[in-house]
């Protein structure tokens, strides 16, 4: 097999193994061009011509017009939520919070003793 044979059928592998991963199907590395074809024509069901080359083969799959797929993973239509206004709770024990009287400390920083020159009050 010259060069530019094996470049040709390297191609046409990538693109029968590109064709297979958009239709959703694990594509196959490695293996003869028969051993291949088995497996396009096994999971897909298109058949090869009788006395088909491989090349041919793959080249005449890959141009085929592909099926959409649907991917389960595609989020549906947004669903659309009734407006609910905040409603705030009061906590049960808040009137005896405020109802208590409000501390009140020396100046400075943390409990009132120290005093720094950046933080004022």
């Amino acid at each position: 097999m010259s060069r530019q044979s094996e470049t040709e059928m390297r191609a046409a592998r990538q693109s029968a193994n590109r064709r297979l991963t958009l239709a959703g199907i694990k594509p196959v590395y490695g293996g003869q061009g028969g051993m291949f074809v088995a497996y396009i024509e096994r999971r897909t069901g298109f058949k090869a011509l009788p006395d088909e080359p491989v090349i041919d083969y793959l080249r005449r799959f890959a141009a085929q017009p592909l099926e959409s797929v649907k991917n389960p993973r595609v989020a549906g239509p947004r669903a659309t939520v009734k407006f609910k206004p905040l409603a705030i709770n009061r906590h049960p024990r808040q009137d005896e919070n405020d109802a208590m009287p409000r501390q009140i400390g020396m100046g400075g920083v943390g409990n009132g003793v120290e005093y720094s020159r950046v933080w004022r009050r």
